[in-house]
């Protein structure tokens, strides 16, 4: 048995969250809920401006709250990703290790800031977001530990890596190494706008096959460039074995060699769908790490998608949140 059930490669985004009236956003000069892209001189100066408030913080990163839904489900989950030795870098390794996920060291020679986010919430609930990758965009390759991950069953990649060169790059020797030593191998396609503008990486980053995709609904139709969802699915299958499709309030689609389905979920009021996608992918990897099939893992990811997003946030508040879902699902 191996020693860690995910090895998940990503982003290190730490979420700086400030409520604020729509006034000073608007004095801010910020288009009111977007998700921009700052640099680190943008960063600062919104520091500067909210120097009177005390933001909430909360990692993010899209496969480091997979991880961290594996771990609240009872697996083991080893996290790689760049972060510098500052106050956000610290908070973010701080967090995995209290969730009991390991993490790379930090690199003491890592120049620049880590990753962080910029979340301005208005009144109205509207989040405006303003994304500083920092020194997560460079991970790269050296980033890699490749005895934490000939130590894991599954291999996780985060499609947003798609759009670093270097990034691109660590993806695909993680898995070229997992195929070379019989590591399952999973990939997220991340957002619309990665199969839009990051095909080409994406491809290479799949090679020939992955085990496992996960996508949403407008990914995959974009994947394909067509309205139906059947046909999408079917080119998706030629470049993974298992493809798990988020529909929203739909449930999802899981189609493998065992067929393919259409899973429903129970109907809820959604506060908040940021981080569904997330939430499902790890329900599902940490149900087929114990041999369930993809229809199981589906079923789990629905329920535990559907259970997050009546709450405001990406991620559950504590480890204890992600065991309390999944003894709910047990239950019924």
């Amino acid at each position: 048995m191996k020693h860690y059930d995910l090895y998940a490669i990503g982003n290190a985004l730490v979420d700086e969250t400030y409520t604020i009236t729509d006034t000073q956003l608007e004095e801010l000069n910020i288009e009111k809920g977007g998700m921009n892209l700052v640099d680190s001189e943008h960063l600062i100066r919104l520091r500067q401006a909210m120097s009177n408030s005390t933001p909430e913080r909360i990692g993010g990163g899209s496969a480091a709250n997979s991880t961290f839904a594996l771990t609240g489900f009872g697996g083991r989950g080893f996290y790689c990703c760049r972060i510098a030795d500052d106050v956000t870098g610290n908070f973010f390794a701080g967090e995995l290790g209290e969730a009991g996920i390991d993490i790379n060291p930090i690199d003491l020679s890592v120049k620049g800031m880590s990753g962080c986010c910029v979340v301005f919430v208005t009144p109205d609930a509207e989040r405006t977001m303003n994304t500083y990758l920092g020194v997560s965009e460079e991970i790269s390759e050296t980033d890699i530990n490749q005895g934490a991950l000939n130590r894991s069953e599954t291999l996780f990649i985060e499609g947003y890596l798609a759009a670093s060169t270097t990034g691109t790059s660590a993806a695909i020797q993680a898995r070229e190494f997992a195929e070379e030593n019989q590591i399952q191998t999973s990939l997220t396609l991340s957002d619309p706008s990665m199969v839009t503008n990051f095909r080409d990486s994406l491809e290479k980053i799949c090679g020939e096959r992955v085990d496992i995709l996960f996508c949403n609904e407008e990914e995959a139709l974009s994947w394909k460039g067509s309205d139906r969802i059947d046909l999408a699915i079917r080119e998706l299958r030629e470049i993974a074995s298992n493809v798990f499709v988020t529909l929203g309030k739909n449930g999802s689609i899981c189609s493998s060699s065992d067929g393919q389905y259409q899973v429903k979920t129970s109907q809820v009021e959604a506060v908040d769908t940021n981080g569904a996608g997330d939430i499902y992918a790890g329900a599902c990897l940490s149900t087929l790490s114990t041999g369930a099939s993809a229809y199981e893992a589906a079923q789990f990811g629905n329920f535990a998608a559907s259970k997050l997003v009546t709450q405001p946030g990406a991620r559950l508040s504590n480890m204890q949140a992600y065991k309390n879902i999944k003894t709910a699902y047990k239950s019924l």
